[in-house]
């Protein structure tokens, strides 16, 4: 153990910093040479993605304008979605690199061999049992089978490369959803094309964006998306819920995926077409029917996500328990750790008594306690790895205490009820004041709830006006702003 520094040597010290992070993830990439899973994944990416860049060529070959438009149109969807669907892991983010692994998965393997068997299963059926029957149950009989089989095949590989990234049921859910984003994003651009630019005669951009609204807006919240992501979170109940009977866990698992199945079923088959969509639809039919069809398995999948976060934030408070005793963590803060919410508001509460410094550093030790509580629930983390991780939240924790608070100027006794006129525009700007060396905050208005904004030290100033302990200063450049006045330097008195 270090040994305490002699006043002496105190004084001479550096102050004190926390330490580097530790990688309490320790996540593995993508890149796995070592892994027959990840060869295995990379023979298909590459033989899949040849087959992805022809389709996309043909695309952009008919209509450039329209694939270009397509592309963008689909990025406004796929990134935001992208982006809620990692932020659902409120502890340990996933690695990027697997991430975006599930959605070429999706994208590009998924879609090449779904494609393949869907067309040798259809004409099957149509030889079978006729061309009508196919035309109108073909998609229901083949797609949810073979679709939702490739998909999860894509998850189960993720897992198999990188499995220690599988920690609960939610990283399950992140994976199949991004597996089934990518595969909805290439399949939605074959159906703008093949189904919707050019149909009756109508306009390639007007065909793209009716495509758009049936396909993306319409079916984008209950489809592909969900139905992966609901065999995911199977897949990874059965594979981290070790407390539970071996049993119960495939039980639920393929229950699971057998519900993605069915809801894709569902949403394929010609039930209340002849109700709803008959004839021309209009844009409140499609809607209508697809919160028949969709709706309550989007329910059902945000009330599994729940659970599964429920169980993720017991298992992180009970983790940090015993952490209590010695100070690393507060119970309020164990509190304010629960989810993204509450630790935004932690860190704007310090932000006003701390400045935008102590909200930074407030942001650190939040990651630095949340690192200590992954740490503690596994990881493969030795005792002396999360020894690292408390003194970092202590330095951290003394670094917040020893940062000076924000000095808010008292408010005038009269108030002022009209707004502040502004002087006359002098003929040019002359300086006052100095903004003290170590900076000072200002506001918009005196008022101690508004935004903060911190000045260089040494900033030059002229004073405006003052109200109480508030002075109006503007800078050479024209901005303005209230400041604490008892805090300035005259320009006289800096001299020398």
């Amino acid at each position: 153990m270090t040994q305490s520094p002699t006043p002496a040597a105190a004084a001479a010290a550096p102050p004190l910093v926390a330490a580097p992070p530790v990688d309490w993830t320790e996540q593995v990439s993508l890149f796995q040479p070592r892994q027959a899973a990840f060869w295995l994944y990379a023979l298909l990416v590459a033989i899949g993605g040849l087959w992805f860049l022809e389709m996309q060529a043909t695309f952009a070959d008919r209509s450039a304008t329209a694939w270009i438009l397509g592309v963008v149109l689909l990025a406004l969807y796929a990134v935001p979605v992208f982006l809620v669907v990692n932020m659902l892991d409120l502890f340990e983010r996933e690695p990027r690199s697997l991430l975006l692994g599930a959605f070429v998965w999706g994208g590009v393997v998924a879609t090449f061999l779904a494609a393949t068997i869907n067309t040798a299963w259809s004409e099957i059926i149509q030889k079978l049992v006729g061309a009508e029957f196919e035309r109108e149950w073909g998609a229901a009989l083949t797609a949810p089978v073979f679709e939702e089989l490739t998909k999860f095949l894509g998850v189960l590989v993720i897992f198999l490369i990188a499995r220690h990234e599988f920690d609960d049921t939610l990283d399950g859910f992140v994976y199949g959803a991004l597996v089934g984003l990518g595969f909805a994003v290439v399949e939605n651009m074959y159906y703008f094309f093949g189904h919707f630019i050019g149909a009756g005669g109508g306009s390639e951009i007007g065909g793209l964006i009716e495509g758009f609204f049936v396909r993306v807006i319409v079916g984008g919240p209950y489809t592909h998306v969900l139905w992966t992501a609901i065999s995911g979170m199977g897949l990874a109940y059965f594979v981290t819920r070790l407390d539970v009977p071996r049993d119960r866990r495939l039980l639920i698992a393929v229950g699971l995926y057998l519900a993605g199945v069915g809801l894709h079923f569902l949403w394929n088959s010609p039930i209340l077409n002849d109700a709803l969509l008959r004839g021309d639809p209009g844009p409140i039919n499609w809607l209508i029917w697809a919160a028949i069809k969709g709706l309550p398995f989007l329910v059902f999948v945000a009330f599994m996500v729940r659970l599964a976060t429920r169980h993720q934030q017991r298992w992180f408070r009970d983790a940090l328990a015993p952490e209590l005793a010695a100070g690393t963590v507060t119970a309020e803060e164990i509190e304010q750790l629960d989810d993204l919410r509450s630790r935004r508001a932690a860190r704007k509460a310090v932000a006003l008594r701390k400045g935008p410094l102590g909200e930074r550093l407030m942001a650190r030790l939040q990651h630095a306690q949340i690192a200590l509580g992954v740490a503690l629930v596994g990881k493969g983390h030795g005792e002396a790895e999360r020894a690292a991780d408390r003194e970092r939240i202590a330095a951290l924790r003394t670094e917040l205490a020893a940062l000076p608070d924000v000095v808010v100027p008292v408010a005038p006794a009269v108030q002022v009820t009209a707004p502040v006129t502004s002087p006359a525009a002098a003929a040019r700007w002359i300086p006052t004041h100095l903004v003290p060396p170590e900076g000072l905050p200002s506001w918009d208005q005196p008022d101690p709830a508004r935004p903060v904004t911190q000045l260089a030290g040494n900033l030059p100033l002229a004073v405006v006006q003052r109200v109480g302990d508030w002075a109006r200063v503007s800078a050479s450049n024209g901005w303005s702003g209230w400041v604490d006045g008892r805090r300035l330097v005259a320009m006289n008195a800096s001299a020398g």
